[in-house]
């Protein structure tokens, strides 16, 4: 058979070690110790495999029983152990590959695109002179590379209504719709799109999107979800930076360490805010350094989601499995936040002044104690305000054994991510205060040697422009996210936003202005079997409104829309049973007393972690408890009925009618005219105004014609065309 018994007993042991090793989680040791490669143990698996056949095929030829591992391989029970055994073996050595203790080694992974300088592209030609800005002539290019056409031009009225809710997030109103229509000038789509940046509703739009990278909320979440009452100043931040066209590289460098770089500058202080409105859970308070250590992670993690595009928090327990993140590095960014601070909701410091003290959880905490000063936990109402802070004595930060607060090893100094020395400058943490640690690494996020950060952000412009990004896992740009569509025009990109400042006005104009995004959403041709996911981007994404877009499109056509802009959240009245899932429903949704507050846009409501506005919540709301990438775009029927039956639903149809029915009168023409430019942007069909008149005989009598048009607003308010966006 070619080979001793012997030697087959050794790869046995060898493969056997490595399952071991897995499970025990110790692949290092193992790998070393065997010098083995994945490819070896696939090899080895193979030949067992075919030694053990001939041996069953001999036995059978024998007309011998089988016993032993012959009777295991025809069951197939053996197949199964030995290939389960090759995968476990496999992840060892690619654990090890890693370097489970210290640096890792040299792989592909490092030559990962991503972390390679951005080059300077030239935009290729296009003979057929179809593009309008170098954009277009990257996204010809591959089209043409694969023998596509782009799709026709998209009419005035669709580009319309599509950059209104792509920028402010707000239909176009029939007097924008015509007046539009009514300018054929060359510049009037520029016009359009200078009108729609300089509008404040633009801030409230795209700083709703930011707010869903740093996972923000107004309270703690987990079973207790304790609130901020202040975090709505940090969600004002976001608005009006957005608003003033901030250079993106000044909003990052505030937010990491605005209270370092500019002290002075109270807007820049509050910017820090972005690490105070994470979760919480008050029972860490419980455990020595638990709440601490959470609270560093979750800096840690957010950091790394939501600028550099990196799971950072897959290195907290073990190095990263795909990408060249060790554990160091992973604690070595916990411990640039290690020196500061954030201040923490009431009932956390009682928890720990109450363990300092040895009292129960439950035991109410005697006002002689409430101000321990063994206990380092701060609150809002002892600092006076929610930002970061620095601490009198940075905490000593340790590698941890799985990331497990109670199996220390070696203490880690502050530090950049190592994988990334030979393409950005870092400088160390040698002779840096502790109080300026955040700032260097506000420095290093935003220069522009650092290959990640601008790469990240244009791709997440891009994505909510086009609903998906050039890379399509816009907080994985490692070797587990996807590999970008058009690589060129994505490092033109990153390179041209930096180069004129940081700007994110100028980029919005760049891709707004392009016959790309102004490309018809009809998908048809060649391109339906050649690229059914229009990766190519040979046409529009047809994309359906996020929760906060419908509600304040409801308001809007209804004509409640409260425009006010800024302050503390707004909670909405719900129904019982929108309340059902919420316990203690009146103390954690407690109605704003102003009504008038009530239909103000969504970006202002409440956000609670663990309940969300019940139209929030049908609409495939945001991850809150870390940086949310991109929403899903689901098709459930709890859609459907929330639109239909929901008290909101039908108190702006019941609204809608009695505008139209003040703008129109009781004339039935001009009520179903009225009602589709509002709610569409478009006058309606012959047989769209025939079938809504007809409706409205049958339903309407002199007593009822305001009940009978409000049935008309909501389904109206039910379509497709209402929550879609071609």
């Amino acid at each position: 058979m070619g080979r001793s018994m012997r030697y087959q007993e050794i790869q046995l042991a060898q493969l056997r070690s490595f399952c071991l090793a897995a499970t025990e989680g110790n692949f290092t040791s193992t790998a070393k110790a065997l010098s083995l490669s994945a490819s070896t143990v696939w090899q080895q698996v193979r030949a067992l495999e075919r030694e053990l056949q001939a041996k069953l095929l001999c036995r059978q030829g024998r007309a011998m029983e089988l016993t032993g591992e012959g009777r295991l391989l025809k069951s197939g029970f053996l197949r199964v152990v030995l290939w389960c055994v090759a995968w476990f073996g496999v992840l060892g050595i690619a654990a090890a590959a890693a370097g489970a203790e210290g640096q890792p080694s040299l792989t592909d992974t490092e030559k990962r695109w991503a972390f390679e300088p951005i080059k300077r592209v030239e935009p290729p030609t296009d003979p057929s002179g179809w593009s309008a800005n170098p954009i277009d002539r990257f996204v010809r290019a591959r089209l043409r590379k694969h023998g596509l056409e782009p799709a026709g031009p998209a009419d005035k009225r669709t580009l319309l209504r599509r950059v209104s809710f792509d920028l402010i997030g707000l239909p176009p109103t029939p007097a924008e719709v015509d007046a539009f229509l009514a300018d054929r000038s060359p510049g009037a789509w520029a016009k359009v799109v200078e009108r729609l940046l300089a509008s404040p509703a633009y801030g409230e739009r795209w700083g709703r999107h930011w707010l869903d990278v740093v996972r923000y909320a107004d309270t703690g979440g987990f079973e207790s979800d304790l609130p901020y009452p202040n975090a709505w100043k940090y969600r004002d931040y976001v608005l009006r930076s957005f608003n003033a066209d901030k250079p993106f590289d000044r909003f990052i460098q505030e937010q990491v360490a605005g209270d370092e770089l500019w002290p002075d500058n109270a807007e820049a202080v509050q910017a820090t805010a972005l690490y105070c409105v994470g979760p919480v859970l008050s029972e860490s308070a419980l455990t020595a350094g638990q709440l601490e250590y959470e609270w560093l992670t979750d800096a840690a993690d957010t950091t790394g989601a939501a600028f550099l595009g990196l799971t950072f928090g897959c290195a907290r327990c073990h190095n990263h499995k795909y990408d060249p993140i060790t554990q160091k590095d992973y604690f070595a960014l916990q411990a640039v936040f290690a020196a500061s601070d954030r201040p923490f909701p009431k009932k956390v410091r009682e928890t720990r002044i109450k363990v300092l003290n040895g009292l129960l959880a439950d035991t109410p905490l005697p006002k002689e104690k409430l101000h321990d000063p063994r206990c380092t936990v701060q609150t809002e109402e002892q600092t006076g305000f929610f930002h970061l802070f620095h601490r009198a004595q940075p905490w000593e930060v340790h590698r941890l054994h799985r990331g497990e607060l109670n199996k220390p090893r070696e203490t880690i100094g502050p530090a950049f991510p190592a994988f990334l020395r030979n393409v950005a400058s870092q400088p160390d943490f040698n002779g840096v205060p502790a109080d300026k640690r955040r700032a260097a690494l506000a420095h290093w996020l935003t220069s522009p040697e650092n290959p990640l950060t601008a790469r990240v952000l244009v791709n997440r412009v891009w994505g909510w422009h086009f609903g998906q990004g050039i890379v399509r896992t816009p907080n994985d740009f490692g070797a587990q996210g996807e590999a970008p569509t058009h690589p060129q025009l994505l490092d033109w990109l990153a390179r041209d936003f930096v180069e004129h400042g940081w700007k994110l006005k100028r980029l919005h104009r760049l891709i707004l202005l392009s016959r790309s995004y102004c490309m018809n959403s009809i998908a048809e041709g060649p391109g339906r079997q050649i690229d059914p996911e229009n990766r190519l981007l040979w046409h529009f994404p047809r994309r359906r409104l996020e929760g906060e877009a419908i509600r304040d499109n409801l308001l809007a056509c209804s004509g409640t829309l409260n425009l006010k802009m800024y302050g503390p959240p707004v909670v909405p009245p719900l129904s019982a049973e929108e309340l059902a899932g919420l316990f203690d429903a009146r103390g954690k949704w407690p109605v704003t007393q102003d009504a008038t507050e009530h239909t103000r846009r969504s970006v202002y409501v409440l956000v609670r972690r663990t309940f969300l506005h019940p139209l929030f919540a049908s609409f495939d709301p945001p991850e809150v408890m870390t940086s949310c990438p991109r929403r899903m775009q689901t098709v459930v029927p709890a859609q459907a009925l929330t639109l239909l039956n929901s008290p909101l639903a039908r108190e702006q149809s019941a609204a809608f009618a009695r505008r139209l029915l003040k703008e129109c009168g009781a004339e039935p023409d001009k009520l179903v005219a009225r009602a589709w430019l509002l709610v569409f942007g478009r006058p309606c069909t012959r047989a769209e105004k025939e079938r809504s008149l007809a409706f409205l005989r049958r339903r309407s009598a002199p007593a009822a014609r305001e009940t009978a048009l409000a049935e008309f607003c909501l389904a109206l308010f039910n379509t497709n065309e209402f929550v879609y966006v071609d």
